[in-house]
């Protein structure tokens, strides 16, 4: 929808849609050494979803949330299965869910993932140890939820 400029965006947005779409049809060569699983990507929205925000609430996932957690989620290696990603940097807009976001897939990550099985480490990064400190409480919070 993006793309196609049914929804509005801005030409980082449409960018990283177009670089998607590009590594999907690059997924079809044997020498793409990714490939894009729709099951995991899913799997991680729907689990995502289900976690309750601070206040208890439920979260209901913007469209370019689902893609931030779906791209990071969905693509792996063809060799091991492992994750294509095991950084992520997120920047957007305040109020936008990035803690969120961020602290629900730290809980996946520590939860769900098999990669590594131990010694897992999850980190809230920021240049004031105040909002550092933000991120670790509300995934401390789901996770009591």
């Amino acid at each position: 929808d993006i793309l196609s400029g049914k929804i509005s965006a801005c030409k980082k947005q449409k960018q990283a849609c177009q670089r998607e779409l590009n590594d999907r049809k690059r997924s079809e060569n044997d020498d793409f050494l990714y490939y894009f699983d729709n099951k995991e990507a899913n799997k991680s929205i729907k689990f995502i979803s289900l976690i309750p925000k601070t206040d208890g609430t439920k979260l209901e996932m913007a469209g370019f949330q689902k893609f931030i957690v779906g791209c990071l989620s969905g693509w792996r290696r063809k060799d091991n299965h492992y994750r294509r990603f095991k950084d992520a940097y997120i920047s957007m807009a305040r109020k936008s869910g990035k803690t969120y976001i961020a602290s629900a897939l730290a809980i996946q990550a520590l939860l769900l993932e098999k990669v590594p099985a131990k010694n897992r480490q999850v980190l809230f990064v920021s240049n004031a140890l105040k909002q550092a400190k933000i991120g670790y409480a509300m995934m401390s919070s789901e996770i009591r939820q």
